[in-house]
């Protein structure tokens, strides 16, 4: 028997942290943490002397300062790995320790011991597997007067002694699983000892998978309904993954970070997700499950739907490969073989195998989901409206071309190059890439007044795409590459690239390479992974600014004589109609009045429509031919102007309206009257400004409704 016995104590520990300046300007040492895991290492020799042997430790310590707790208040200072005796007699005792590390951050505990000469007495031992790891053991024991404990776990050929205080656990992994003697004993201060011996424990190798299921293919969130799965959000919010009508036991536990469901001794598992939580799975091409098992030789997957009438399929795996994950991918088309009618509404996800009632199995990553489509089956999102002063453009059907690109695939690039139409918008296609070269060599584009790189990208398999932007004004390359991981596949992505990003080397691929001139952009280059087989869409590619918000001059001054003119709103006339209100009751926009370089302008936000009003004084307009306004917009895309005649005592109305409006910029509209009495142009053909000797409202509309901002001046009637 050994003489000295050496535990780990921790039965009572209060920690407690505190900072102190540090002056010295090492950032290792200013980087470091407080000491943690402080503890106090006892030794106790079994001869009734009382000596302990302390031992304090701590993760990240140089030095200690131990109370001893015996009323004397001494201490002592000890250095990492050191330990002091310290004879005690029989009692309790409260040391308290400091650790400091080598930045002056200390941690501070208290740890009782107690010293008995008495022998341990009442030992309890408990023996278990760890029912998770293979060949691993956990033993607790617990003795009146004991202050701690060894096990021998009977191991030949190793050093399988452990020792811990009383009631703190061991856990000991074996080499093998087999049949062993385990030994227990417990110490105090006391010569004697209290022992126990546990003959043949049977120590199992618990068979799980060690690593955790293969990680699901990209897929685009619309094509999945997931169930159970770290790789996509969750769509199904299952009630119970064991109903009580189950025949198991059911963990959840995680490997290597990824949640995992075991099920142990199992005949038949019931998975529900009732009413709101069915599933739709009418439009879904697969079910997906991983399943690992040690022992089950014939694995089941039944799929329930309740909807209506109760109509159930069950797939079943027999020779199942055992101790590996198996990914499943079954095809709806098989349960409705199976003699499912309906998967409308999917209730139930019941599992069963053989052997009954003692087969174990893991599942993880269970979802619908529908393939991903290998081409785009729509069109890339339509770009807002801007002006074409903001932006530059490479290829789009949103704007007018301003590059003369010589070729959207270089001969020194790798893939094949389709120009499609997807519901008749303009888009190329490329197969097989690994990279793409585009060259714009006699057009080249100087961006130093845009701010973003524009372009839709839409793949079925990239992980990795990647953006260059090659200046060639200066004879030698200079350029930037931003890179796109884990681009999502399957739908449309609309890049919006701030031209700045070019040139940081904390975001480029190559810190030495960075776009720091842009005045003379020749090249557009495309790359990505898995290099030579990613195929990827592309559309809207182009180049632009943020718009103005609002006119940065006045609208152009009339040039009209004002003999010919009624004037409502001018500063260049005056005025001739009285008004009563520029923004009637029923109109829906906020009417600010502003200046502009001094002239006077009307400022209309969030419009809808807006009424102008003057019943008191009605426009004769049936010598003029002309309407005139300016009107300066940053985002509508249709803008209307609509004149009533209330002479006859029910409304006479024409409306004009003007598509593809011009953005950031001053229009002036010069509307022939006889216009809003044209069937064919005005926006109804059953209403038409037939008469106007007595005109009484102005009506302002357009696109996006509600949304619209707009600003007008000089608003007359001319001939």
């Amino acid at each position: 028997m050994k003489s000295i016995k050496y535990i780990l104590a921790s039965i009572l520990i209060i920690a407690f942290i505190s900072c102190e300046d540090d002056e010295r300007d090492t950032d290792f040492i200013n980087n470091t943490e407080a000491p943690s895991e402080l503890v106090l290492q006892f030794g106790v020799t079994q001869d009734n002397t009382g000596l302990v042997t302390i031992t304090p430790t701590a993760v990240g310590a140089t030095s200690f300062e131990l109370f001893f707790g015996d009323g004397s208040g001494n201490s002592v200072q000890l250095t990492s790995g050191e330990s002091v005796d310290k004879v005690y007699a029989e009692g309790t005792y409260t040391l308290s320790v400091i650790a400091t590390s080598v930045s002056g951050l200390t941690t501070q505990a208290e740890q009782e011991l107690v010293v008995s000469f008495t022998a341990p007495q009442n030992l309890a031992v408990t023996i278990e597997n760890d029912g998770t790891v293979s060949n691993t053991v956990r033993v607790n024991a617990t003795a009146d007067f004991g202050i701690m404990y060894e096990v021998d776990f009977g191991e030949d050929g190793v050093d399988d002694i452990r020792t811990a205080n009383i009631g703190e656990e061991i856990v000991y992994e074996y080499q093998a699983a087999g049949i062993y003697t385990i030994t227990v004993t417990a110490f105090s201060a006391a010569i004697e000892t209290a022992q126990y011996i546990e003959t043949d424990f049977e120590v199992t190798e618990i068979l799980q998978p060690l690593t955790a299921a293969p990680v699901p293919p990209n897929r685009a969130e619309a094509d999945v309904i997931s169930m159970f799965s770290n790789a996509y959000d969750l769509d199904v919010n299952v009630s119970s993954w064991r109903s009580d009508w189950s025949t198991s036991v059911l963990t959840d536990f995680q490997i290597d970070g990824d949640d995992t469901k075991s099920y142990f001794d199992a005949d038949f598992v019931g998975v529900e997700f009732y009413g709101a939580d069915a599933v739709d799975a009418s439009n879904i091409e697969f079910f997906h499950i991983d399943v690992w098992t040690s022992n089950a030789t014939t694995f089941r997957i039944k799929l329930v739907d309740l909807g209506g009438a109760a109509t159930e399929a069950e797939i079943v795996f027999d020779n199942f490969n055992q101790n590996e994950w198996v990914s499943i991918d079954i095809p709806m088309s098989d349960f409705i073989d199976g003699g499912m009618t309906a998967t409308n509404s999917i209730q139930q996800l019941i599992f069963s195998g053989l052997p009954t009632g003692t087969f174990d199995f893991f599942i993880d990553n269970v979802y619908f989901y529908n393939a991903t489509p290998s081409a785009p089956s729509m069109a890339a999102p339509t770009p807002p409206a801007r002006p074409q002063a903001d932006v530059i453009s490479m290829f789009s059907n949103a704007y007018d071309l301003d590059v003369v690109v010589s070729s959207w695939r270089s001969d020194w690039s790798t893939s094949t190059l389709t120009d499609i139409q997807l519901d008749g918008d303009d888009t190329k296609r490329y197969e097989d890439a690994d990279f793409v070269g585009v060259e714009f060599y006699g057009s080249p584009v100087d961006a130093t007044d845009m701010e973003f790189f524009h372009i839709d990208i839409w793949t079925p398999d990239a992980s990795l795409f990647r953006i260059k932007l090659v200046d060639l004004g200066s004879g030698s390359p200079i350029e930037g590459e931003i890179p796109f991981p884990d681009i999502q596949p399957g739908g449309w992505i609309s890049l919006d690239i701030p031209l700045e990003d070019f040139a940081d080397a904390g975001i480029v691929t190559n810190a030495s390479n960075l776009l720091t001139v842009r005045n003379s952009l020749q090249q557009l280059i495309f790359s990505g992974l898995p290099a030579g087989t990613f195929d990827f869409y592309i559309d809207n590619v182009y180049f632009w600014r943020e718009s103005a918000t609002s006119p940065g001059e006045a609208a152009p001054a009339p040039t009209v004589p004002e003999a010919n003119v009624i004037s409502m709103y001018s500063n260049t006339y005056t005025d001739d109609v009285n008004e009563s209100s520029w923004r009637s009751d029923w109109s829906t926009s906020i009417l600010t009045d502003i200046v502009i370089d001094g002239n006077d302008v009307k400022e209309y936000i969030d419009a809808d429509f807006v009424g102008v009003e003057f019943y008191g004084d009605p426009v004769d307009a049936t010598s003029m031919t002309f309407f005139h306004i300016d009107v300066w917009t940053p985002n509508a895309s249709t803008f209307r102007v609509k004149l009533v005649d209330l002479g006859s005592g029910s409304p006479v109305e024409g409306e004009i309206a003007f598509d593809n409006f011009p953005l950031g910029e001053w229009v002036s509209l010069e509307i022939p009257l006889a216009d809003f009495a044209d069937a064919d142009l005005v926006t109804n053909a059953s209403n038409t400004l037939d008469i106007r000797n007595s005109l009484q409202q102005l009506i302002f509309s357009g696109l996006p409704t509600g949304t619209f901002d707009f600003y007008i001046d000089n608003v007359y009637f001319h001939n």
